[in-house]
């Protein structure tokens, strides 16, 4: 999640009454494009998708290319279906899978 997007969800969630802070977190990922790395916290988030709930690890980037870019992780817990022509997500699981869980 970029920082913008991140400051976005803080107030949001501020306004329900359930505020959150970001820890500090030495993942140390770079691009080709960076010569060091642009993760520097993360937060621990309840995301809710229709009718299914998980609690999912997500990292800020100080890129702000991007709103949100979806890991493997979480590709994983949720087995997804989709369709980049339409930008649409079809989630195939009821439950998700646990972190860290591959599909076969």
């Amino acid at each position: 999640m970029c920082s913008i997007m991140f400051e976005e969800v803080s107030r949001a969630m501020l306004s329900f009454n359930e505020p959150f802070q970001a820890d500090a977190c030495d993942v140390s990922i770079t691009s080709r494009t960076q010569n060091r790395s642009c993760i520097n916290s993360w937060v621990e988030l309840d995301i809710t998708l229709r009718d299914m709930t998980l609690v999912h690890p997500i990292y800020m980037c100080t890129l702000n290319k991007e709103l949100f870019l979806g890991g493997q992780d979480l590709l994983d817990r949720l087995a997804p279906l989709i369709d980049c022509h339409q930008d649409q997500l079809w989630i195939q699981v009821e439950v998700p899978n646990p972190l860290g869980a591959s599909i076969e």
